[in-house]
Formats: C-alpha cells, sequence, structure tokens
C-alpha cells in the first residue's frame, strides 16, 4: 500500500478562513457568559425570579428611591422594556412606585425587602461557589481586564 493512499484525503486549510485571536476570545467569552447565565437562571428558579427581574430587584435594593430612567441607564434597559419590567414586579407585590415630582421612585415593599434579603446573599454565595475555580490572583486580573475592556468599548461609543 502506498503512503498516499494510507492517509486520508484532507483538503488544505483555507488560511482566510481560520478564527482571528480575538474572535476565539470572544467565543470562549459567550461560552462562559452561556454557563454561568444557565446556572444562575436555574438558581432564581427557585424563587420563581427571572433574572431581568433579579435584576431590577437587586438594583433597587442597592439604591432605593432610584427613578425609572435611572434604574433603565443601569441596566441598559429601553424606557419601556423597564415600565413593563417595573409592573412586573409591581403586580408581584415586591415593588411600588411613588411619584416625586416628574420622575417615578423605586422602592422595596416589605415582601421585595423579604426576597431581597434571601435571594441576594444566596446568589452571591453562588457567583462565589462559580468563580472559585479561580485562584483570587486570577480572579482579580481577570476583574481588572474586563473592566479596562469594557471602558474601552464605552469610550469607543461615546466617540462614534
Amino acid at each position: 500500500m502506498s503512503e498516499s493512499s494510507s492517509t486520508s484525503a484532507v483538503a488544505p486549510l483555507d488560511t482566510s478562513l481560520a478564527l482571528a485571536p480575538s474572535l476565539v476570545t470572544w467565543v470562549r467569552l459567550m461560552r462562559v457568559h452561556a454557563r454561568v447565565t444557565s446556572q444562575i437562571t436555574a438558581f432564581l428558579r427557585g424563587w420563581d425570579l427571572p433574572l431581568a427581574q433579579f435584576d431590577a430587584l437587586t438594583q433597587i435594593a442597592a439604591a432605593e428611591g432610584i427613578c425609572q430612567q435611572d434604574l433603565a441607564a443601569r441596566l441598559l434597559e429601553t424606557k419601556g422594556n423597564i415600565s413593563r419590567l417595573l409592573d412586573r414586579l409591581v403586580a408581584r407585590g415586591w415593588i411600588e412606585r411613588r411619584s416625586e415630582g416628574h420622575a417615578n421612585r423605586l422602592y422595596l415593599t416589605e415582601a421585595g425587602r423579604s426576597l431581597a434579603h434571601a435571594v441576594i446573599p444566596a446568589q452571591n454565595a453562588l457567583v462565589t461557589r462559580l468563580f472559585a475555580a479561580l485562584p483570587p490572583a486570577d480572579r482579580r486580573h481577570l476583574h481588572a481586564l474586563l473592566r479596562r475592556f469594557e471602558h474601552t468599548l464605552r469610550a469607543d461609543a461615546d466617540s462614534a
């Protein structure tokens, strides 16, 4: 048997289709994001709490009296989306809106405060456990890199 017939025929790699290192990094980041988000979403299901509602609840708990517009900016949501999200939280009895001048200010109800005191520390513990796979120095380095990258992206968007 000749050498050429014993190996399978593989077309040469088209180098124009090779993934750039930045794209490979982005794909890895998306995979990690998807896995972490999946675990957090499954965890929050125990409280019947969608991730978007959890995010809003934590922001309101951290800054009671925040106005809807500022909350929308923190959550990177449109005014319409934030209004529907808050309607759901009001309907569940977890937050209340108070009109103060031209602004709707947001406050936790007693039920919302009780939920926040239960779910936020539990979620913090979950995320801490997920990141425990990395040594502390690596976690700090990752945080610094992501922060710098985010600032660069924000500056690029602001200049466009």
